[in-house]
């Protein structure tokens, strides 16, 4: 009868003591999903300024130009100088239209992970994953500058201007003149869209995805160990033995 008793304590011990550190597991990666999406947040958060400025003042900038290209396209006393400013003030138009409808997606700040559930440890995964993917998205949003298809288009567009001002008046000075101050100014505007993106996601990996690299680095899969089990029999006293451990 002890024998039976002892192999019943033995086994609760064994079935209950798996389930301990699961919980605790889930404990702890609720606690580290809910501070790395936290630094997200505030990370997404303080891009936004920066971000709005640089897509709102450039708009504000062509729709300065565009007036003042209408004013002196209107007031010109040669056909150079009337063809270039309204050539000007279609480009001012393809800019503020464009900046317009697709400002800096970091202008967006946080607003796109509002609402999102975040309670259970599955839907803070899912968040979790998708505020990673804005953080990297605003980062390639960075790297724009780099793109030979954004210069390229810079310089088509001034170059076509710089072509109808030569063919409609025939003046080549003016026509390229103009040429270079528009891709000056596009490379200006290229050049200084805010680069926060790209330090804010290098800093998120170093303090975050590296630390979860070492801690896992150590386990390859499940692993299956030997755990001591200690109880009281009914009898004569403590009562050791062990169980087997199945870990993920």
């Amino acid at each position: 009868m002890k024998a039976k008793r002892l192999l019943g304590v033995l086994l609760a011990a064994t079935l209950s003591l798996p389930a301990l550190p699961a919980r605790a597991d889930d404990a702890d990666d609720q606690d580290e999903m809910r501070e790395r999406l936290h630094f997200i947040e505030s990370r997404l958060q303080g891009e936004a300024p920066m971000a709005r400025l640089w897509s709102w003042g450039w708009v504000s900038f062509n729709t300065i130009g565009l007036g003042y290209g209408a004013y002196r396209g209107a007031t010109a006393n040669n056909l150079a100088d009337r063809t270039d400013q309204f050539v000007s003030v279609g480009k001012a138009t393809i800019g503020i239209v464009s900046g317009a409808l697709r400002p800096l997606a970091a202008s967006r700040g946080a607003a796109e992970l509002r609402g999102l559930p975040a309670s259970s440890l599955a839907e803070l995964r899912q968040t979790l994953t998708i505020a990673e993917r804005l953080l990297r998205r605003n980062a390639r949003e960075v790297d724009q500058r780099y793109s030979l298809l954004s210069h390229a288009m810079t310089l088509a567009l001034n170059v076509a201007g710089a072509v109808v001002v030569w063919s409609v008046s025939g003046d080549a000075g003016t026509a390229w003149l103009s040429c270079a101050i528009g891709v000056a100014f596009g490379e200006l505007m290229i050049w200084t869209q805010p680069t926060r993106a790209k330090k804010d996601l290098k800093d998120y990996e170093d303090r975050f995805i590296g630390r979860y690299a070492r801690s896992s680095s150590g386990s390859t899969g499940p692993m299956l160990s030997l755990v001591p089990i200690g109880g009281v029999s009914s009898g004569s006293g403590v009562v050791v033995g062990a169980g087997l451990q199945l870990r993920f």
